[in-house]
């Protein structure tokens, strides 16, 4: 069962590479690349921030086969 907590930093619309590689399941370095690929890369001072809403219309676009690999 999901805390409260848990929930309500999956509603942030930027997240961290950490945020990023658990809600795509991948490895820090694919999680990384694929947030690049994505165009999802939002950089705040030192901080880099992946923005959710591109990383999901970017998966939608790879299901409906407009990506490149489908």
């Amino acid at each position: 069962m999901r805390t409260k907590k848990a929930a309500e930093e999956n509603q942030n619309r930027l997240m961290g590479i950490e945020d990023l590689m658990r809600y795509a399941a991948l490895g820090r370095n694919s999680a990384r690349a694929f947030g690049e690929e994505a165009g999802a890369v939002i950089r705040v001072g030192t901080r880099v921030l992946y923005d959710r809403k591109a990383i999901d219309r970017f998966i939608d676009g790879q299901i409906s086969g407009g990506g490149s690999n489908g």
